[in-house]
């Protein structure tokens, strides 16, 4: 058996009124789904971190976590 993924997460923060960074969470279910995720929703969305689930080549199940450490407060209006 050969690894694969299941389904992946991809976990951003957004800006709300006051300035306040809040978590959120949007599951894709393919690397094309990702990327146009991340395309359409880049200014408004910092991407923080992508969780891949899948199996290994075992059959066990598996969590990879991509992180990303980058955030820029925006300038006060």
């Amino acid at each position: 058996m050969s690894a694969r993924v299941t389904e992946g997460t991809v976990v951003f923060w957004k800006w709300d009124k006051e300035g306040i960074l809040h978590e959120a969470a949007e599951v894709f279910e393919t690397l094309d789904a990702l990327f146009d995720f991340c395309l359409t929703h880049g200014d408004e969305r910092l991407v923080d971190r992508i969780v891949l689930n899948g199996l290994d080549r075992h059959g066990r199940q598996r969590e990879l976590v991509l992180a990303f450490s980058s955030v820029t407060a925006p300038a006060p209006v």
